[in-house]
């Protein structure tokens, strides 16, 4: 990568640092880009002169600096990034707002925020870690000595990381980028005049990859573009006062960067159309592989393009969006050519890559059009991936449309993905199945090592050929120009010793919060960073537990749940969602970021924690992004999707705004697993057509997450009611289900002639029923009356209304007591 690329890159990350110095100190002196100085004059010598820059980021026509174009680079990628901040000045006695950042949740018309000055919730100033303590909102503000002890063990923490010298530029922006999404991913880029609901993390990474946009420009462009954008800004916040010039108008239409978006599609078809026998055995692998991919993918953008890893936007769940050189725009169509490729060869039609991007003029980072851009390149992606083997060579175009010949050779067939290859052998675990190499390598390269690693080594060089056959998982990475080792830390990682590709750096992956026997990798310049993965599998003697072995943990009959979540509307949330108290939007570049970096640490890295309490009891199959796929004991699945929905709205500040929506399918272990993803996706869309949505769909009716919950402890007492071997249970007459389902039955027939919920005469039928079985248990088990007493007098409540519910919560309750061999 082109050294003054880099030198873009360091600068813009670390122009705000000196905002922690200062607010390390309860009395601070200086303005923060002296305490920016300060930091810079700590670093490696070789890397101080770069950074210079960064410290005349709000002055950059300072006699020191204004014959400096990165001086200029910075400054305009500082102002682009913040899509609406100008020079301004602070009232004399400043403001109320902490040192404390909102979460950018409370930004989506949260209706606790009454007043524009005024947060709703702050996160907890502590580095990133999984609990709750760490990354959940809370209702108060710290006191101000604790505000600033944080910036005090910050700054200590920073200070440590940046003076060492590790010999590789790339190596030091990347390891300065960990430490900010670490230690500053909760700290406000600013307080002083607006809500603090961006972090510092998000908005220094993003100023740097303006900066790496602006690095080839002559200076005169970009402090022309850097003053009318000043003045623009000046004369939307008070016209009279501040005109705009002649050239403006024209200087706020270059174009200053490509924001790219990155699509692998055939993500779902790839994990779920698998045949049931085997599946269990590859599905955690397959699923870690498309995280791997994806990463492979944008880091061979980032390299044929030429830029850092500040320029990506958000990478996760197959989708990447990053920022670009306006110049880039000939690198991208290469590079998207050379991995659609490779993705053929290896994979044929099952995926592909769209890579699309739409031009943003200087104008364009504004809070009110920005959003416009974002959604001009999502509409371009969508159009991309209309056409996705169009750039296609001919020797790959014959290969994906030629038309097969008849008949071939069953032996060659791989019993777990269907696929025919001549890597097809016997499995050595399971003589019945016959596995292909590719398959083979998810089960045994990927889905046996994760569970037993805490970390993930990545190395990254230039790539190498694919094999023409029986290539594995980690041959595909290596072709992206990746390879990857699995450590738990007790041995270190030596890139000096063979390897697939040359590497050139390393990067290790952190897949929880470790506290001891971080790996040591040597031969190469090597960073450290959290990536959180819902690491979570059944496993028995150390082998993968199956479906069939899986469903028997089920409570009552065995059977799986099959559940799949996602976050709703969330294309509007990123489009218009971002408002102000009256109605202004507020989706700039640094925003935007911000929250999705806020979504993917819940999806990625809480769910984990919370499938983590169910040990040995969950496929997590997939969790990122906004959405999840998982497979449990269908007992387990109403428990599992009510704590992810409780935190959901907990970690979001209880925004009534943000809610999830999610459904979850019924079947028995030997159902195959592309027809459960597609039950669970029917399930899914059944809860969104609800009504407003934030619904849940369960044995084929939806009900909103407040309904559920109801539910949930109607169908506990009428189970209580009934079971037999619990001591907990009253163990009352099995006909109380056989009732209630019945009642429901006909109050839904009615209903659907009606229209409505209407009076019936399963109503009186009810009542006589009920009060002939309290009668009948009154004097030898009076508790057992008191019992079904009560559930007739809720139920008497509107038993028009609910009694449909009941019935279901019946249903419920019975197939949780039922046992496995009795069919519902």
């Amino acid at each position: 990568m082109e050294e003054h690329i880099l030198q873009a890159a360091l600068a813009g990350l670390i122009h705000d640092v000196g905002k922690i110095l200062q607010r390390a100190e309860e009395q601070p002196n200086d303005k923060h880009a002296e305490y920016t100085r300060q930091f810079v004059d700590l670093l490696p010598q070789k890397y101080r002169g770069m950074c210079r820059a960064s410290e005349y980021h709000h002055n950059p026509g300072s006699d020191d600096a204004a014959s400096l174009p990165l001086t200029w680079q910075v400054a305009l990628g500082d102002k682009l990034s913040a899509g609406e901040r100008a020079d301004e000045r602070p009232t004399k006695d400043g403001n109320n707002f902490p040192m404390q950042m909102v979460p950018i949740f409370d930004r989506i018309n949260h209706p606790i925020i009454i007043e524009e000055n005024n947060g709703g919730h702050y996160l907890p100033l502590k580095p990133l870690q999984l609990s709750k303590d760490h990354v959940f909102p809370e209702g108060t503000a710290l006191q101000k000595t604790q505000q600033h002890l944080f910036y005090e063990n910050l700054k200590a923490e920073l200070i440590k990381i940046g003076v060492i010298d590790q010999d590789d530029s790339e190596t030091y922006i990347e390891t300065l980028l960990s430490a900010f999404r670490e230690y500053a991913w909760s700290v406000p880029s600013g307080f002083y005049y607006n809500l603090p609901d961006i972090s510092l993390y998000d908005h220094s990474r993003m100023t740097a990859a303006l900066a790496v946009c602006l690095a080839d420009w002559p200076i005169e462009k970009t402090k022309s573009i850097h003053e009318s954008i000043v003045r623009k800004w000046l004369s939307d916040k008070e016209p009279e006062k501040n005109k705009l010039q002649a050239r403006d108008a024209e200087n706020l239409k270059i174009p200053c960067a490509l924001l790219v978006g990155g699509d692998l599609s055939g993500l779902q078809k790839f994990l779920y159309t698998l045949a049931s026998s085997g599946a269990a055995r590859t599905l955690r692998g397959r699923s870690f592989y498309l995280q791997l991919l994806t990463e492979a993918v944008l880091r061979l953008v980032l390299r044929r393009v030429g830029i850092p890893a500040t320029n990506v936007v958000y990478s996760g769940g197959g989708h990447f969006f990053l920022l670009a050189p306006i110049s880039s725009e000939t690198a991208l169509k290469n590079v998207r050519k050379e991995i659609t490729g490779i993705l053929t060869q290896a994979h044929g039609t099952d995926l592909t890559l769209s890579l699309a991007w739409a031009t943003v003029p200087a104008e364009g980072f504004s809070v009110s059009t920005f959003p416009g851009y974002w959604g001009e390149m999502q509409s371009e992606l969508s159009k991309a991936k209309m056409t996705p083997f169009s750039i296609l060579e001919d020797d790959l175009y014959d290969m994906v449309f030629k038309v097969n010949e008849t008949g071939g050779n069953r032996e060659n067939v791989c019993s777990i993905c269907g696929n025919e290859s001549e890597s097809v052998h016997k499995d050595a675990d399971d003589e019945n199945l016959r596995i292909c190499s590719l398959c083979h390598s998810f089960e045994k390269e990927l889905g046996a090592k994760l569970p037993v690693s805490n970390q993930v080594v990545l190395g990254f060089g230039e790539p190498v050929a694919l094999p023409s056959s029986g290539f594995t998982a980690l041959n595909i990475l290596s072709a992206f120009g990746m390879e990857v080792r699995f450590s738990d830390g007790s041995r270190e990682i030596d890139f000096n010793k063979a390897q697939e590709i040359q590497v050139e750096r390393a990067c290790v992956w952190e897949m929880d919060d470790l506290t001891s026997k971080k790996v040591n990798v040597v031969g190469v310049p090597c960073w450290r960073t959290k990536h959180y993965t819902v690491n979570q599998i059944p496993y028995e003697k150390g082998i993968p537990v199956t479906f069939d072995k899986l469903q028997e943990k089920a409570e009552g009959i065995h059977r799986l749940g099959v559940l799949r979540m996602d976050v709703d509307n969330l294309g509007t949330l990123f489009k218009s969602g971002l408002r102000d108290k009256k109605g202004h939007p507020l989706g700039s570049l640094s925003r935007l970021s911000t929250l999705s970096f806020s979504l993917s640490l819940f999806f990625e890295g809480w769910v984990g924690k919370i499938c983590s309490t169910y040990k040995d009891r969950i496929y997590a199959v997939y969790a990122g992004g906004d959405d999840l796929f998982l497979i449990a004991p269908w007992s387990d699945v109403p428990g599992l999707a009510l704590s992810i929905v409780d935190d959901f709205r907990a970690y979001t500040g209880n925004n009534p705004n943000l809610h999830i929506s999610g459904g979850m399918a019924f079947i028995h272990g030997k159902y195959p697993i592309y027809q459960a993803a597609e039950d669970a996706g029917e399930a899914e869309s059944q809860a969104k057509s609800y009504d407003g949505k934030n619904a849940f769909s369960f044995l084929g009716k939806a009900y909103s997450w407040d309904q559920f919950m109801e539910l949930d402890v109607i169908h506990k007492t009428i189970r209580n009611l009934v079971k037999t071997k619990d001591d907990d249970s009253l163990a009352g007459p099995q006909a109380l289900i056989g009732l209630l389902r019945e009642l429901g039955d006909q109050a839904e027939a009615a209903r659907k002639i009606k229209g409505k919920p209407v009076y019936g005469p399963w109503i009186w039928r009810g009542e006589y029923t009920l009060t002939r079985m309290i009668e009948r248990e009154r004097k030898n088990r009076p508790e057992l009356a008191d019992a079904l007493e009560k559930l007739k007098a809720d139920l008497h409540k509107d038993l028009h209304m609910k009694i449909e519910d009941y019935a279901a919560a019946a249903r419920w309750a019975q197939l949780e007591i039922r046992n496995n061999h009795q069919e519902d």
